[in-house]
């Protein structure tokens, strides 16, 4: 009998070219904020290779791969660039200082952290000192092997425009000749970890080999000076990329075909004199080497989050894990449908109107949020602020019904039993509690249902305490305020979850991130208070319109007869302050900036 193949099975078949986007992120891509289609001040922030998502590394990240090793730039002012921009992921302000006092056509050194970033001058690409490093690292020379200095970690070579500019005829020959010579060098070993586009996992992952080569920078031909216009063509650039392509292809070369792309008919990609490129495009390019030669590193060192996917080694399948977890979903959902429809029978249809907020209509709305908030982190969506600010938006008004309809059935069914509330939480959280398991991760990894469970607990404890005087509306709308007062006292101060985590940890050896927690309660601290108010006056108003046990002389009779125009008035209104509320959040150029009134903003929207 044939077996159905698993879906990680299925996407490698289906990619069975490149089933770890290492060729991907070396040699395609596109812009996610190109200018022509941002209204961003900064765009040519976000690249993206296909079927994976581009790590942007920072200084802690360079650390934990490359300590006590050297990242090695050799090459024309190019490759310098590439240098700084490493530099800069270290110590920003270090590496600025040192570039104002840095000389153009000179090797260059800087040591952060415990690493070493090396710059050899080199724009022709044929002194002793590139063969000498490549032939190091080939050789696998320790420290001890090469007087104290650092092993090469990451090498990357890139030149060419010199043989462009300073040869009229015979630049070609002349590149070629230096490019042969170096081949040997520059092709992945046979005996190498890492095949060509293969990522090295196990304990060979250190054995890899990452030596790099930058293709030919591009010129923006229409900034160049008249002097290198004259000699920078692209009759005599182009066939250096051509016969690099070729050769590369031939002998196992792993060039970053990337990096053109990055400036490919892209004048805003280029500084004023036409060959350098601004620092955003030489940090992306930056982050493409450090994704090659770390992300396979890191996630096997570190484990989860997994966000370094491309190019990124893969923990082998644990079969009986996965049927194992695929066996108890299965009889989970038996036994589910089975008391389910033990106990309620086919549905009935349904012919009342749907009231205010109905469960039908909640539910759905929560579902399509889920369903775009599930996009917005798989994409990695959130480093662009538009996107950001909406998935918040959703995020506040899931929170709002949550308090809205939790307060609702409180105050209308006085229902606070244990086994109500155990199968809201259970509802709220086996899949969350089975995905750790299964994905290896932790519970408050998958945020949303902790964050959801924690405000049902609160108005569950709001709502419970005095339950028998939630009938006084001034009572439980002061009660309300109460819980709020004291909820962002724990939420801000810190004191409780601290403790908490710190048991946990000490007791249960569980490791929950007690600042990222913090972080989430805090975005929407008082939005489901909101719902809860709202589902008081809702009731107050209901029964206002509904019933004659308020007199007209309270009001009632007035709210009854212009309830109408109240109605419509209220929906104007709301209408207007959606718009308005949007446009001041796109006043915003950060989301640090946006966070801070993200509590105030939400429940206006």
């Amino acid at each position: 009998m044939p077996t159905i193949p698993t879906a990680r099975q299925t996407i490698r078949v289906l990619d069975v070219h490149d089933p770890f986007k290492c060729q991907a992120l070396l040699s395609r891509g596109h812009w996610l904020d190109p200018p022509a289609q941002t209204h961003s001040t900064l765009p040519l922030q976000h690249w993206q290779p296909p079927g994976c998502i581009l790590h942007e590394y920072a200084r802690k990240d360079v650390q934990t791969c490359l300590q006590g090793q050297r990242i090695v730039f050799i090459g024309d002012s190019t490759t310098r660039q590439l240098f700084w921009a490493t530099a800069k992921k270290l110590n920003a302000t270090a590496a600025d200082e040192e570039m104002r006092a840095a000389g153009k056509h000179e090797n260059l050194m800087f040591n952060e952290g415990g690493v070493a970033v090396d710059f050899i001058w080199d724009p022709f690409l044929n002194s002793s000192s590139l063969r000498h490093e490549l032939l190091s690292y080939l050789n696998g020379e320790t420290q001890e092997d090469m007087d104290n200095v650092w092993k090469a970690g990451l090498i990357t070579v890139g030149g060419g425009l010199w043989y462009a500019r300073h040869f009229e005829l015979d630049s070609l020959n002349y590149f070629q000749d230096s490019f042969d010579y170096l081949s040997p060098l520059l092709s992945v070993p046979q005996n190498s970890a890492q095949t060509l586009y293969c990522p090295p996992s196990g304990k060979r992952r250190d054995e890899a080999h990452h030596v790099y080569v930058a293709p030919v920078q591009v010129p923006f031909y229409g900034g160049l000076s008249p002097v290198r216009a004259a000699t920078m063509t692209p009759a005599k650039i182009r066939p250096l990329n051509e016969y690099l392509y070729n050769v590369s292809t031939s002998k196992g070369i792993k060039v970053a075909w990337s990096h053109s792309l990055m400036t490919s008919e892209r004048e805003q990609a280029y500084e004023e004199s036409g060959i350098h490129v601004i620092d955003n495009v030489s940090t992306r390019r930056v982050d493409v080497l450090l994704n090659m030669r770390c992300n396979a590193h890191l996630t096997l060192s570190q484990g989860y989050p997994f966000d370094k996917t491309c190019c990124s080694a893969y923990e082998r399948e644990n079969v009986v894990r996965e049927r194992l977890t695929l066996a108890l979903i299965a009889i989970a959902s038996i036994i589910v449908g089975f008391w389910v429809h033990r106990r309620y029978g086919l549905p009935k249809e349904q012919v009342a109107d749907q009231t205010f907020l109905s469960r039908d209509q909640t539910d759905e709305w929560k579902g399509w949020m889920q369903f775009v908030i599930l996009i917005y982190h798989y994409t990695g969506a959130s480093s662009v602020l538009g996107i950001y600010q909406l998935i918040r938006i959703l995020v506040a008004s899931y929170l709002f019904m949550t308090g809205f309809g939790h307060t609702l059935f409180f105050y209308q069914k006085q229902d606070y039993s244990l086994k109500r509330s155990a199968a809201v939480l259970i509802r709220l959280n086996l899949l969350s509690c089975l995905l750790p398991y299964v994905m290896a991760t932790d519970y408050l990894f998958y945020y949303f249902a902790p964050l959801v469970s924690f405000w049902y607990v609160v108005v569950y404890l709001t709502m419970c305490i005095s339950q028998s005087r939630n009938s006084t509306t001034t009572f439980l709308l002061a009660k309300i305020g109460a819980s709020a007062a004291i909820v962002t006292g724990l939420v801000r101060v810190p004191t409780l979850f601290e403790g908490i985590f710190f048991l946990l940890q000490h007791t249960c050896q569980i490791h929950w991130n007690v600042k990222e927690w913090r972080f989430r309660l805090q975005l929407d601290n008082y939005i489901v208070y909101v719902g809860m108010m709202a589902a008081v006056l809702y009731v107050r108003l209901t029964d206002i319109l509904h019933t004659q046990r308020f007199p007209a002389q309270d009001g009632a009779g007035y709210l009854r007869h212009h309830w109408s125009k109240i109605r419509i008035l209220s929906a104007v209104i709301g209408l207007s302050i959606l718009p308005c509320s949007w446009l001041f959040a796109r006043t915003f150029t950060d989301k640090f900036g946006y966070n801070r009134w993200v509590p105030s903003l939400c429940y206006r929207s």
